[in-house]
C-alpha cells in the first residue's frame, strides 16, 4: 500500500479545505508567536542587563568618590581607611569582604 491509497481511508473531515486552512492558520500563529517571543526575550534581557550594568557602575563610582574624599580628609596614613571601614561596618551592621 502506498500513501495515495491510504488517503482514501482517512475521514472526510481531514481531507477538507477547512481542515487544511485550520492547520495552516495554526502553523502561522505558532511561528508568529515564537518569533515575537524570541524578539521580546532578547530585548528585555538586553535592557535589563544594561540597566544592571549601569547601576553597578554608578555604585562603583560612588564608592570610589567616597574613598577619595575620605583620603583627602584623613590623608594617606597607614590603616586610616581600614579603621573607617571597620567603624562603618560596626555602625550599619553590613558585612564587607576584605581582600588582601
Amino acid at each position: 500500500m502506498d500513501v495515495l491509497s491510504l488517503s482514501k481511508y482517512r475521514p472526510r473531515f481531514f481531507r477538507s479545505i477547512m481542515f487544511e486552512m485550520g492547520v495552516i492558520y495554526a502553523l502561522i500563529v505558532t511561528v508568529t508567536l515564537l518569533l515575537f517571543s524570541a524578539v521580546f526575550y532578547y530585548v528585555i534581557s538586553d535592557t535589563l542587563y544594561l540597566e544592571l550594568d549601569n547601576e553597578v557602575r554608578v555604585k562603583a563610582e560612588e564608592v570610589s568618590a567616597n574613598i577619595r574624599a575620605y583620603l583627602v580628609v584623613k590623608g594617606k596614613e597607614p590603616g586610616a581607611l581600614a579603621y573607617a571601614l571597620e567603624n562603618e561596618i560596626a555602625e550599619t551592621g553590613n558585612e564587607v569582604l576584605f581582600i588582601s
